[in-house]
């Protein structure tokens, strides 16, 4: 390892062979993720005036990755992951979300402020809690993209199961909410600020939405 100083920079290069607590990474990460966990690491990482680079290979075994936005926690991941300069690819990596599945494949490319990011996802039964008050069962493949700040998932899912139980609703206004929450189910709606939707999704088994005030059922197709 060496540190140097120049320039009103500090230069740092770490030479790695062993295991690495993955929490060491989450400075390139920006705020949307942290990791944990251990990785067999065999490289290099270093910092200078563009900032942090890694070179080599890392095999991840049981890590954590938790997201802050959406509200996510990816468990159980091996991953396969090869770096060179800010540029990290997944190899392979599978991870679980609940009790559902997801494999991995692609890229990232490290800054400040979040990944730019081009990763192959296929999801098998993973739970997923969105838009608010909505709880469903959905496999698919899915593709994300997008530069810091500005991500967009595209592809194909299935809806499994489907329900949700909404507060008291006024009348028009709850079924503005229902219609919003569709439109979300369809893609036509943002999963955040950040990140854009166009997904086609297919309802296996239908969906229920309950509240005090109505008890909608809808047939999958």
């Amino acid at each position: 390892a060496s540190v140097a100083y120049g320039g009103g920079q500090t230069q740092v290069s770490v030479g790695i062979d062993g295991d690495v607590d993955l929490v060491v990474a989450n400075p390139m990460l920006g705020e949307t993720v942290a990791l944990a966990g251990l990785a067999s690491v065999s490289g290099r990482v270093e910092r200078d005036a563009n900032g942090w680079h890694a070179r080599g290979d890392a095999r991840v075994k049981d890590g954590r990755m938790v997201f802050t936005d959406p509200s996510v926690v990816v468990s159980s991941v091996t991953a396969t992951l090869r770096a060179e300069g800010k540029r990290i690819d997944v190899v392979e990596g599978t991870a679980r979300i609940g009790d559902g599945d997801v494999a991995v494949t692609g890229h990232l490319l490290v800054s400040g402020s979040g990944p730019d990011v081009d990763l192959a996802l296929r999801a098998k039964r993973v739970p997923i809690e969105y838009p608010v008050g909505w709880r469903t069962q959905s496999s698919g493949d899915l593709r994300l993209t997008g530069r810091s700040g500005a991500y967009r998932l595209a592809g194909e899912v299935v809806v499994h199961r489907a329900f949700s139980e909404l507060e008291e609703l006024r009348p028009a206004p709850g079924l503005d909410r229902v219609s919003a929450a569709l439109a979300a189910f369809e893609g036509r709606g943002s999963l955040r600020d950040r990140t854009d939707l166009d997904v086609s999704v297919r309802l296996e088994d239908g969906l229920r939405v309950a509240s005090s005030q109505i008890n909608l059922v809808v047939d999958g197709a």
